[in-house]
């Protein structure tokens, strides 16, 4: 805070004497209109010589201007041949990217369990996810149950494929 105040007082000193000094010019100038003979004006234009007349006319004289030469043979400046775009490379065909294969679905049957009102559940593990299954419940997106035994479940697909998982094993579908 201390320098913004030292250097407001600063700037304040270095303005303030000039409209003094302003002040006191035009009051010397207006004291010297005072004392000129009254028939003068205080705008009186310079004095008329011959040398005065000549050096003014050859100033606004368009003799001192060399003529410009024609210039031949110069391209347009406004045409330009860098910028041309370059002709486009041919294409090569595109092979669509065939995607890998999904990898196989492991299942394996845990076990089941038969209710009080007679219905079979399954224990199926789907990719480390353990589920429970109906008669006719999806086990993948393709593939259903169709037989729930106690040694082996029986799993068909859309297209008529069956599957048999037997007991506590593994068994890889392809999706």
């Amino acid at each position: 805070m201390r320098y913004y105040s030292n250097k407001r007082l600063v700037l304040t000193l270095l303005l303030l004497p000039w409209p003094v000094v302003l002040a006191v010019v035009i009051a010397l100038d207006m004291s010297k209109q005072l004392n000129k003979p009254s028939g003068l004006s205080a705008f009186d234009p310079p004095s008329k010589t011959e040398e005065t007349v000549k050096l003014i006319e050859s100033l606004f004289s368009t003799n001192n201007i060399p003529t410009l030469a024609k210039a031949e043979n110069v391209s347009n400046p406004f045409f330009v041949s860098q910028d041309k775009p370059k002709p486009a490379p041919p294409k090569e065909e595109e092979k669509p990217e065939q995607k890998p294969p999904p990898p196989p679905i492991v299942i394996s049957y845990q076990g089941n369990l038969t209710t009080s009102m007679g219905e079979n559940i399954a224990y199926v593990q789907v990719d480390e996810k353990l589920i429970t299954v109906r008669l006719g419940d999806n086990v993948t997106k393709d593939y259903n149950v169709s037989e729930i035994l106690t040694g082996n479940l029986v799993l068909t697909n859309q297209a008529g494929g069956k599957v048999e998982i037997p007991f506590n094993s593994n068994a890889e579908i392809q999706p």
